[in-house]
């Protein structure tokens, strides 16, 4: 394996990491964040691999449009850790900003590793890489639900783990599609019961919302659709036998997960909708931001003026920390993730192309500034993917 392909590895774990810290490791009394245990390791990685060679044509046809959506977040990256300048606790401020810089970095050296791999190994290194990483995380789930947990167990928390596993199956689900193996489209259906056995409610509706946006945009493109090497009746054979299997292998687990977990626990006997305290987060949210629409309370504020840490959606913790400026950059990433099916709508890559999308949807529900680190790497390597693939079309058409 190559020095480039061990610093995505090493990307991939330091975005897995997340801010679990040593310090929760039983007999463990180290306060450090794994993150930057990783971070340490990415950039040993990086220096090894310089080698101080041109590393191709690759190093020097960054996407515009690439460079166009990295000049716009570094912009807003700025404006973020600025307005930190006016935020009331400082320290809170300090460590947004400290995340800001840390998903600056994986940024930098995400795109110093695609622009260095052969374009044809990029997209399979990386599918192989989270569909490894999806097993791991699954393992354990069902595990705990054949030993009677109501939902499933896995290595970190719900939320996280359902977008790991989440994105295990758009992984599965390309090698499919490229590779002919029904091998991928049994482990995809298994990672969609894993992601439906861990009972995240803002999980599973992510997931739904955005396969169904994947459809619809499919289903009335006025290309044609992808031909599929293996054909259809063959394909939707493999489809149902696959279903079959998961329904039999997991299906009272997955029952008892909806009924209890997922409708139980969110409509109540009463009447109402469990929201797990959102509807007060977000009220409290929505006040803050009419009373300072324009600037906002500076980067990570809202724990500061309440008890909840974070208003638990992207679009409220961007207008929270810079105002009206925020709403425009939610907008722009929106754009950048409707924009990138479109351009993939008739690929194998569609599958994959969903994936930002998928995490401004459940962003939307849990999760932090931070905790959108994937949404980044996720598109740029969209970004790369297909610009490039013009590009060598072009050439090849030009050496004709």
């Amino acid at each position: 394996m190559s020095f480039h392909k061990v610093t995505l590895l090493s990307v991939i774990l330091t975005l897995l990491s997340g801010t679990f810290s040593l310090q929760r490791i039983p007999n463990l009394d180290v306060n450090l964040e794994i993150r930057f245990v990783f971070i340490f390791i990415l950039l040993l990685c990086l220096i090894m691999s310089i080698n101080g060679s041109k590393i191709g044509y690759q190093s020097n046809i960054i996407p515009k449009n690439m460079k166009i959506f990295l000049g716009i977040n570094y912009i807003f990256a700025i404006l973020l850790s600025l307005s930190a300048m006016y935020s009331e606790d400082k320290k809170l401020s300090f460590l947004g900003v400290i995340d800001i810089l840390v998903i600056i970095l994986i940024i930098g050296i995400s795109i110093y590793s695609l622009v260095s791999i052969v374009q044809k190994d990029l997209i399979k290194y990386i599918s192989l890489i989270w569909i490894l990483i999806g097993i791991l995380y699954f393992i354990p789930i069902i595990l705990s639900v054949i030993n009677g947990d109501m939902r499933g167990q896995s290595i970190s928390g719900p939320n996280v783990s359902t977008r790991i596993l989440f994105f295990a199956t758009c992984c599965a689900i390309y090698s499919w599609l490229t590779q002919n193996k029904k091998t991928y489209l049994l482990i995809s259906l298994m990672f969609i019961a894993g992601i439906i056995l861990l009972g995240s409610r803002g999980g599973v509706v992510g997931a739904l919302v955005t396969l169904l946006i994947l459809l619809v945009i499919q289903k009335f493109s006025n290309l044609k659709k992808v031909r599929i090497s293996f054909g259809i009746n063959f394909r939707m054979v493999a489809i149902f036998a696959s279903l079959l299997s998961i329904v039999f292998i997991f299906g009272s687990s997955l029952k008892k997960v909806i009924n209890e977990r997922i409708i139980g626990v969110t409509f109540r006997s009463t009447g109402e909708i469990y929201t797990s305290g959102r509807d007060t987060i977000y009220s409290d949210a929505l006040t803050m931001i009419k009373e300072s629409p324009l600037i906002g309370y500076g980067i990570n504020s809202f724990g500061y003026y309440s008890n909840y840490g974070y208003p638990h959606n992207l679009l409220l913790e961007l207008m929270l920390d810079i105002g009206f400026l925020g709403l425009i950059y939610f907008i722009i990433l929106l754009f950048y993730s409707i924009r990138i099916i479109i351009d993939f709508r008739n690929s194998p890559l569609y599958v994959l192309s969903g994936i930002p999308l998928y995490m401004i949807v459940v962003q939307m529900f849990s999760g932090g500034l931070y905790d959108f680190r994937y949404y980044f790497f996720w598109i740029l390597i969209l970004f790369y993917y297909q610009q490039t693939s013009v590009f060598l079309e072009i050439k090849s058409k030009r050496i004709v």
